[in-house]
């Protein structure tokens, strides 16, 4: 008797622990940055050798994302976002590059206001299910190398590069921007969306990430996952840089910042705007 007393009480504190971590782990939906969906690198990686493990994280999640961009969905908003502060510094018919475009769906919008749009990504997963949710969508869908180095298009020929959430992924940082800048025409513009390192839940996720693949893996937590996808987020979510960082690395390759972000509430995510500067 005392013996399964005592186990019930175990199983009772176990079954407490899961469900406050769960419900925890699951309120960071709204800002979800990460679209993370796999199991963890090491199973991905042994069913995939050599697999990027962010390329698979997109794969992963690629025939469920679009339903983030559905009313009241997680990233409805993002759209509109994007879409707002690209029309007042470059209206249609510009042309827009879609660095990491995912399922399309920015993509998509952009082209139907009118915009001549790229749209790239290193996930076939993801650039597949972008052509089948937007086949008479008039976007140029372009599968990059996961090891990619050079955009395909010309250097100048671009009025602005826009990416959302990709940016905390890349392995090199100061490549990218000068890429970015480097496509776009002086005058030309890169937004991008970034985490935001002000907000409380972006300071306790530096706090925890040293330990997150450990908790991960001990039991019963290990069960959990939640909690394994998001020990996964936060080992490749690398970039986390305060916003005179990102204005840093930008200006590193030409970029200046073209408006600074508003911040009352130190919103989780947030959208930075930079303008290539004019030559001569």
């Amino acid at each position: 008797m005392e013996r399964g007393g005592s186990k019930r009480v175990d199983h009772f504190r176990t079954n407490r622990m899961s469900y406050r971590i769960q419900r925890a782990l699951w309120r960071r939906e709204p800002w979800d940055g990460a679209r993370v969906a796999w199991s963890g690198p090491a199973s991905r990686k042994a069913m995939m050798p050599n697999a990027d493990p962010v390329q698979s994280l997109f794969d992963g999640k690629s025939k469920g994302w679009n339903a983030k961009y559905a009313p009241g969905g997680p990233l409805a908003q993002r759209v509109i976002l994007f879409a707002q502060s690209l029309a007042t510094s470059a209206p249609p018919p510009a042309k827009v590059l879609d660095l990491g475009c995912g399922t399309g769906n920015l993509a998509a919008a952009l082209a139907e206001r009118g915009y001549n749009v790229i749209g790239t990504d290193i996930a076939e997963g993801m650039i597949r299910q972008a052509r089948m949710s937007f086949p008479s969508a008039k976007v140029d869908w372009q599968l990059l190398p996961v090891n990619w180095t050079r955009l395909p298009v010309p250097d100048g020929s671009l009025d602005a590069v826009v990416s959302s959430s990709v940016f905390e992924y890349l392995p090199d940082l100061r490549h990218a921007f000068s890429e970015c800048a480097r496509v776009v025409r002086p005058g030309g513009y890169l937004l991008l969306t970034v985490p935001n390192v002000l907000n409380r839940v972006r300071r306790l996720e530096r706090l925890i990430k040293p330990v997150a693949h450990v908790m991960a893996a001990v039991q019963p937590l290990g069960q959990i996952a939640a909690l394994r996808r998001y020990a996964d987020y936060l080992q490749l979510s690398q970039n986390r840089l305060t916003p005179d960082g990102w204005n840093a690395e930008a200006h590193r390759a030409g970029l200046g910042p073209a408006e600074t972000p508003a911040l009352p509430d130190a919103p989780p995510l947030v959208l930075l705007k930079f303008k290539k500067y004019s030559t001569g």
